[in-house]
């Protein structure tokens, strides 16, 4: 989840307190009313999801790093995942998905 403009890893945090008065993004406010959003749409067309217990997680930390970084680098994208563990897919379909929503953006 990402509350107060940066992500956090949810099993690593003490909720009650860190969150008190803050406001509080979850997937499902990634989506623009019925539209998901661009990242959302890129990891469907890149197959990306597999079984689906990280997606959430990759797409809140790839929207983050895309809203802070317009153009980031392959290392910083990794970067940003880091807490974030995917047994399915290997990250590759991930990082294509975030790098073709980062150019999609900016095309």
């Amino acid at each position: 989840y990402r509350f107060s403009g940066r992500a956090h890893c949810g099993f690593l945090s003490d909720f009650r307190v860190e969150t008190h008065g803050s406001q509080i993004a979850t997937i499902e406010g990634i989506a623009d009313d019925e539209t998901i959003s661009r990242l959302q749409q890129a990891f469907i067309d890149h197959h990306s999801v597999q079984c689906g217990y990280c997606i959430p997680g990759m797409i809140l930390s790839g929207e983050h790093i895309l809203k802070e970084n317009p153009y980031p680098s392959q290392s910083e994208v990794i970067s940003a995942f880091a807490g974030n563990i995917c047994r399915c897919t290997g990250y590759h379909k991930i990082l294509d998905a975030v790098e073709y929503a980062h150019r999609e953006d900016h095309s």
